[in-house]
């Protein structure tokens, strides 16, 4: 489950089974250049698991505004239709006693919950990726070294390129995006492709072993910058 601004059709998605759903309806503010966020953040995971299929669930507008209560009934339902991972490339600063239940009722289903760790350089805890359970994920460059306006600290669990990634834009088009809000996306289709492909059968298992097989980047072990470390998928494919 992709929650974002939603999806326009692209090639990007032949071949997929493509859902969609507006918790937000026509609360529009101008269509901006941000229209396509959703699109973008989902075409990364369909790069990395073009087997699975995609639940769209519109949570932001068109310039990417939300609330904490549209954001968790987005994750209720997407546990509730089936979703074995969901991504959130959304976050801020404000803890929220209903985001925080519903992520807590998707880990309680046992559906992998992964969520952009923020683009401030910041270590301030972004929520949801601060909550216990969701996999945080920084951004790194083509170099392996943290991207510089990556969030870090404690929330960060895994890390994963996030620079200058080529990503599906509406009209066929593609963009180059950089932010944690693609370095997530890697990780949710990993888990995606670990499901798909059987090699795990639970996404607590698949985050396992992303975890486990992570490129161990920085301070040795779990640090701030990388958690646990670098997405690394050679080994488990």
């Amino acid at each position: 489950a992709i929650l974002d601004t939603g999806m326009y059709a692209h090639e990007s998605f032949a071949g997929m089974t493509v859902s969609q759903l507006d918790l937000v309806g026509g609360a529009d503010a101008v269509v901006t250049d941000y229209d396509s966020h959703g699109t973008a953040v989902a075409s990364v995971s369909a790069q990395v698991a073009p087997a699975s299929d995609i639940l769209s669930i519109r949570v932001l507008d068109a310039e990417g505004l939300g609330n904490s209560y549209t954001v968790a009934s987005g994750i209720v339902t997407a546990v509730d239709s089936g979703a074995s991972v969901i991504n959130l490339s959304v976050g801020g600063y404000s803890d929220s006693t209903v985001l925080r239940e519903a992520v807590a009722y998707a880990i309680d289903s046992g559906v992998a919950v992964v969520a952009a760790a923020g683009n401030d350089g910041s270590n301030a805890p972004s929520y949801p990726a601060a909550y216990e359970g969701v996999v945080g994920v920084s951004a790194v460059d083509a170099e392996g070294q943290i991207a510089h306006f990556s969030n870090y600290g404690d929330a960060v669990d895994l890390a994963a390129p996030g620079v200058e990634i080529v990503a599906a834009w509406e009209d066929s088009a593609s963009v180059t995006m950089s932010g944690t809000s693609a370095a997530a996306p890697f990780v949710t289709g990993a888990v995606a492709a670990l499901l798909s492909t059987g090699i795990a059968a639970t996404g607590a298992e698949a985050v396992g072993m992303l975890e486990t097989h992570a490129a161990d980047l920085g301070t040795t072990g779990v640090d701030a910058d990388f958690g646990y470390g670098a997405l690394q998928l050679g080994e488990l494919f």
